[in-house]
């Protein structure tokens, strides 16, 4: 974990507005509930956050995808000490990913 995620939320008001966004991000909140989180327009908000590479747009991928890594890497550790279920659900995402990056090769080449 990062040194910026190791905040708790009372330091919310410390963090840089990407950083904010990187948080609220990672604990699923909508692009309505940041924008007034952060005391932005939402319909401004929705534009910068769905507009591929702004900044917006990078701290909310950035931080969906470190708590993405953060539940997958605690599931990994508990699958490989033996704990069947994490294993199932850890074989489950595993073959979702597949299946996605099947899909971005046919569908757009990547």
């Amino acid at each position: 974990m990062t040194e910026d995620n190791k905040t708790n939320s009372q330091d919310l008001s410390e963090l840089t507005l990407e950083q904010t966004i990187e948080r609220l991000a990672a604990v699923n909140y909508s692009y309505d509930e940041m924008a007034i989180y952060v005391g932005m327009k939402k319909s401004a908000f929705r534009k910068e956050a769905t507009t591929e590479d702004s900044a917006i747009w990078t701290a909310i991928q950035r931080g969906r995808l470190q708590a993405d890594f953060e539940i997958s890497d605690k599931l990994s550790q508990n699958a490989r000490s033996g704990n069947i279920t994490a294993v199932q659900q850890f074989e489950k995402i595993k073959e979702q990913k597949h299946v996605e990056n099947i899909k971005s090769i046919i569908f757009y080449g990547e």
